[in-house]
């Protein structure tokens, strides 16, 4: 979606679900204008308020509903299943053209607008400025660059490691002067070979200088949290959202502890389950091409 689209038109479904919570209704119509939606409601209402030579899209069949947003990806990886070692031995620019393709089926799916929450060296932001110039099509892109992480820890490939309150600094400020929306950690290990989902990466004391020095320039902060003391952590610290929400242990295994549970809904702080994540999606993706191949 290029932000030079100033296209104007009246759009007429079959149905149209306005995401409001009701059921999806007959005889309604949207007016867009100059790319933005300008009135929504039965059809005979929008019209009037529709200039008499704008173009008309008749979506007979079909049902129209607000963009979706997909608030975790990324881009760069292709999403079929290949572990992260053999997916980051693809260049940068193979990345950058994975991320194109990923892009334009998002935009195909419906979604609108997606968060990209981590790719390596500066391969987010190239993605961003090929769709602000109009070189590619694809949704609304926010971008959080290289995730900041420790040593050996989730995503290190990424090249954005920090050890230490400074370092940590240096990264956020780093990140954002290159054009991050927002500031991405990961706050526990994950699936790169060798880190330990069930243990935190960084203390408070280092979550609470990235917070700091985010809000400093205005810039929201995300925690990749799989660990239970990760979540924890986060939450003392002031992360605005923290991602997977496993409750993972030292040893692997998944514990839910209501206190800590208690302690994120008192807190207010977003959450981000990705369910996907961890219900076996290579297994799902197996499964939908057994499904489409009429197995």
């Amino acid at each position: 979606m290029s932000e030079a689209n100033s296209q104007t038109a009246l759009i007429r479904p079959s149905l149209l679900a306005d995401g409001l919570g009701g059921s999806a209704k007959a005889g309604q119509a949207v007016f867009v204008r100059n790319g933005a939606i300008a009135a929504v409601g039965p059809l005979a209402q929008v019209e009037r308020e529709t200039p008499p030579d704008t173009p008309t899209i008749d979506l007979n069949g079909c049902c129209l509903t607000p963009g979706l947003i997909d608030g975790h990806t990324h881009l760069s990886l292709p999403g079929d299943g290949q572990p992260y070692d053999q997916t980051f031995r693809e260049s940068d620019e193979t990345m950058v053209l994975i991320g194109a393709m990923n892009m334009r089926k998002h935009l195909r799916a419906g979604i609108t607008t997606l968060c990209e929450h981590g790719a390596r060296n500066r391969v987010g932001f190239i993605l961003k400025q090929g769709l602000k110039r109009g070189y590619i099509s694809g949704p609304r892109l926010l971008v959080s660059g290289r995730p900041i992480t420790c040593t050996g820890g989730h995503f290190h490939m990424c090249n954005e490691i920090a050890d230490g309150v400074e370092e940590i600094r240096r990264s956020v400020r780093r990140l954002v002067h290159e054009g991050a929306d927002y500031i991405k950690v990961m706050a526990s290990g994950g699936g790169t070979t060798g880190t330990i989902p069930g243990l935190a990466s960084y203390s408070t004391e280092e979550l609470q200088a990235l917070v700091g020095e985010a809000r400093q320039f205005h810039r929201l902060t995300v925690a990749h949290c799989r660990a239970k003391e990760s979540m924890v952590r986060a939450v003392e610290a002031g992360i605005d959202l923290i991602e997977h929400v496993e409750f993972l242990e030292p040893d692997h295994v998944m514990r839910f502890d209501p206190k800590v549970a208690e302690m994120l809904a008192e807190s207010g702080i977003w959450l981000s389950p990705t369910l996907q994540a961890w219900t076996n999606y290579p297994e799902m993706v197996r499964l939908r091409r057994r499904r489409d191949e009429g197995a």
